[in-house]
């Protein structure tokens, strides 16, 4: 193993794009703060893996009636500013690249926010336009389903990609400055969205296709795409998405469960539940196999266009040793051992993603 792989961690402004540990402090009342918690993603986790910015989603599943969604958008942002004022200026909601420099100098952590699934807006712009004033960086179209103005990758088609308020909705997140992800959403819908936004995209949580034939993944030509528009396609840690095996398994529960699970739920469908029954019997993952992506995504889109998006908390499982944020050096000592240069690895790491901080929040 790499001897300095823990100095060549220190040395990036480390990134993760995706994590849904407030919807849990919501939920299960558990403490940011506390190493112990039970969470993947803490204050102390951060420290110890040298994990510099975490970017939080406020995922609220389909289904709620009318204002409720955004009703729990809202609950999950206030546990966030809560463990903000809590740490006592050890942990910092930043917006753009001088928020987060200024930071991690301070010796802080920082969290930025990110709306799950456009679906939140219910097709109104000025609730995405509270949001952006309310700290909120960036919004993955769609989740699991197809919404009001675009398609998920596992809903039905109904709009070919993105509709006309699809394409409304990306110039307003251009135009308040926010970072358009399109992780979740379908090929048509990720070509669109790169076709039209003016600022470069970002997948937060998407895997490559080619290395495993899941829906949740890009395909090549899409990773070109991304890449050639500047963009970042940030590796997730979930074994469906990583490993084919994995991948059959789950996509069995999920056809299996599907029609019944929702048919039977009252308000909105306890997704988080879903999500764990179609886990059932999916193998563990190695480190190996989030490396082999890592390795396919650079050899297409290219070693500038590649990151990390871990999914933790709400992947109820995850790559075998990356179960918490504490253990991102592992991840360091095996690109490393892949021949990755430190420079590059850092670029990994979150120097890619922090120069569309830059073109996108300034």
């Amino acid at each position: 193993m790499h001897r300095d792989y823990r100095a060549v961690t220190e040395a990036a402004i480390a990134v993760d794009t995706h994590a849904d540990t407030f919807g849990r402090v919501l939920d299960e009342g558990l403490d940011f703060l506390n190493a112990r918690s039970g969470l993947a993603v803490t204050l102390p986790g951060m420290q110890t893996g040298g994990l510099d910015l975490q970017i939080f989603a406020l995922y609220v599943a389909p289904g709620l009636p009318p204002g409720g969604t955004i009703k729990r958008t809202l609950q999950m942002a206030g546990c966030f500013f809560q463990a903000v004022a809590a740490s006592q200026a050890r942990f910092r909601l930043v917006e753009n690249t001088e928020d987060i420099t200024q930071s991690i100098a301070s010796g802080a952590k920082c969290g930025m926010l990110s709306v799950e699934g456009g679906h939140a807006l219910e097709g109104d712009l000025n609730l995405l336009r509270s949001l952006r004033a309310l700290g909120v960086t960036s919004m993955t179209l769609t989740h699991s389903n197809s919404n009001e103005f675009a398609d998920s990758s596992q809903g039905e088609r109904v709009w070919g990609g993105l509709n006309q308020l699809g394409r409304k909705v990306i110039a307003e997140m251009n135009r308040i400055r926010m970072l358009v992800d399109v992780s979740h959403t379908s090929d048509e819908a990720v070509d669109a969205a790169v076709a039209c936004s003016k600022f470069p995209v970002i997948a937060s949580h998407s895997c490559c296709y080619a290395v495993c034939q899941h829906p949740r993944n890009l395909p090549d030509e899409l990773l070109k795409k991304i890449a050639r528009r500047g963009g970042v396609i940030h590796m997730a840690y979930y074994p469906p998405f990583l490993d084919p095996h994995a991948a059959a398994v789950f996509e069995s529960n999920w056809h299996r469960l599907h029609s019944t699970w929702f048919a039977s739920s009252d308000g909105a469908p306890d997704m988080a539940g879903f999500y764990a029954a179609c886990m059932e019997g999916v193998p563990e993952v190695p480190l190996s196999k989030l490396c082999d992506h890592i390795d396919h995504a650079v050899s297409v889109a290219g070693i500038d266009h590649v990151g990390l998006g871990s999914d933790w908390d709400g992947a109820s499982t995850v790559v075998r040793g990356l179960e918490t944020c504490a253990a991102l050096p592992e991840i360091t000592a095996a690109l490393l051992e892949r021949g990755y240069g430190e420079s590059d690895v850092q670029k990994i790491l979150g120097g890619n993603f922090m120069r569309v901080v830059k073109e996108v929040l300034g």
